[in-house]
This record gives C-alpha cells, sequence and structure tokens, in this order.
C-alpha cells in the first residue's frame, strides 16, 4: 500500500479514528524509512480541529531544526510546510487558517507543494527537497511547540496525490467532521 504511517495510540470516537493533542503531548508515531521523503513525492492529509491558532503549533515533523527534515504547522494564523536540507530553508505558507472543523492536506510533487482545506488548492510554490533520515517522526510536537486541539484521519502517503484523490477522501470522510 502507499500508506507510510502508523500511529500509536489513537482510538475510536464518534468521529472516527481521532486523538487530541496538547501541551506536552507528543503522539508516538512507529519510525519508517519511507518517511525520509529525501527525493521522493509524497502527501500528508488530516483533519485537524486547532483550539487556538495565534501561537506556533505543529501539526507534524521530522527533523534537527535549522538543519534538515520538514515541518508542518500552524504559525500565527496561517498554515506552513517548511523542508530543510544542510541549514537550507524552504518554507510555503497559506494565512487566514480558522479553528473548526477542517481538512488540510499538503503534496509535495516534484519541486512544488500545494496546500489544500477541505480539498481547496489554497496555494502552490517551489519546495526542496527535505534530508530527514534517521529522526524521530513527530504528531503534535516538536521541541515546546505543541498542536492544541483534535486530530483526525492523519495520513501519510508515499507519492502524490490528485486533487481528485483528496477530494475521495475529503468525501469519504467529512460525514464524520462536519
Amino acid at each position: 500500500t502507499n500508506r507510510a504511517l502508523t500511529v500509536i495510540g489513537a482510538t475510536w470516537g464518534s468521529q472516527g479514528r481521532t486523538f487530541a493533542s496538547g501541551n506536552n503531548i507528543t503522539i508516538p508515531a512507529a519510525e519508517s524509512s519511507s518517511l525520509n521523503f529525501t527525493s521522493s513525492d509524497f502527501t500528508f492529509i488530516a483533519w485537524i480541529n486547532p483550539v487556538n491558532i495565534t501561537s506556533t503549533m505543529e501539526i507534524l515533523s521530522r527533523g534537527a531544526y535549522l538543519t534538515d527534515g520538514y515541518y508542518w504547522r500552524i504559525l500565527s494564523g496561517s498554515l506552513d510546510f517548511e523542508t530543510q536540507q544542510s541549514g537550507a530553508r524552504t518554507t510555503l505558507s497559506i494565512s487566514g487558517v480558522t479553528t473548526g472543523q477542517q481538512q488540510v492536506a499538503f503534496v509535495k510533487s516534484g519541486s512544488t507543494g500545494t496546500f489544500y482545506r477541505n480539498t481547496v488548492n489554497l496555494l502552490s510554490g517551489t519546495m526542496s527537497n527535505p534530508d530527514s533520515a534517521n529522526r524521530v517522526f513527530e504528531i503534535g510536537s516538536f521541541g515546546a511547540s505543541y498542536f492544541i486541539g483534535v486530530y483526525g484521519e492523519l495520513l501519510a502517503f508515499n507519492r502524490a496525490f490528485s486533487t481528485q484523490e483528496i477530494q475521495q477522501i475529503y468525501n469519504a470522510t467529512k460525514w464524520r467532521y462536519t
């Protein structure tokens, strides 16, 4: 299959497979070399319900900050995806993040990164390849930055999804969240 991630500790609730995150909480994920994404395409999709959008909140991360890796976060009302390799950083950022249930997706295809919210293509831009080998994959935290809210349906794929595939996942799961 194309799934590259297993979350440990998620539970089935009224909204499907969900897990809460908050201050000093990190969701452990099973390590997999398929999460390195050093030169490959990838897709991350998640239902999120952030409580606070004015601070820095990590959705997921893998790397050593300012050195290597990739970081998906809410940063002062913007949704950011950052890649780092040998200290060089590339960031794609879209403003207008809101509280409440929403499906967010980030797709990297070649050198292009694309943000989606509720299946709408919000922004595309140039992204570098992340170097993330032998780093811990963290959900909901990086250092002292924690996601505060609820996750659902966090998915990671080692290929670039099309808009239609993101719409299919949204349509198959939206009944749980909207």
